[in-house]
């Protein structure tokens, strides 16, 4: 039997990480030509310095911090949850792949289902006040309250940032 000899194993990566993804302190190697880190996902060091952020397409995620640093493009379907959190706070259960869905998988890798809030907000104007009187004379007003249609959306305009006074803009536009 005859063994071959002439290559040279190079080792380009090893990492060991926290939780989040921050890389834990004296276990990371990593060559400086090697530019992928936590999730397999492209460091980006200008921000914050090396192997702390990194470039999950839809946002830039800080694994010291466990945080997006732009907010969600759908934050409107988490309403209890803050926009810069990654993977509600459960890096073990869940995996965001691209900075836009939590994802859970089963323990063979499989896709199992996606975060998605069912919560719907209703913006209620008050349009009237009743004034009643009970037997002692004393009055009572109880006001009227309406659902107030949200706006459409413009083609376009579907970013958040267009979007964050849709309920005051409902209630005022309304009366």
């Amino acid at each position: 039997m005859q063994v071959n000899t002439d290559f040279i194993l190079k080792k380009i990566v090893r990492n060991d990480y926290c939780a989040f993804g921050a890389p834990m302190p004296g276990r990371t190697f990593s060559s400086p030509s090697y530019r992928y880190g936590f999730n397999g996902k492209e460091k980006d060091n200008e921000i914050n310095g090396t192997g702390n952020d990194y470039d999950f397409d839809a946002r830039i995620y800080d694994s010291r911090l466990g945080r997006w640093l732009s907010i969600d493009k759908h934050s409107r379907r988490y309403p209890s949850e803050s926009n810069y959190i990654f993977v509600s706070n459960n890096p073990i259960i869940y995996l965001d792949a691209d900075g836009n869905d939590k994802v859970y998988f089963d323990c063979e890798g499989n896709e199992t289902s996606r975060i998605e809030s069912k919560i719907e907000f209703i913006t209620y104007v008050q349009v009237a006040q009743n004034v009643t009187y009970d037997a002692n004379g004393t009055i009572h007003s109880i006001p009227v309250y309406e659902v107030a249609p949200m706006p459409g959306v413009i083609d376009g305009k579907e970013d958040p940032k267009y979007q964050k006074l849709d309920y005051q803009i409902a209630a005022s536009t309304f009366i």
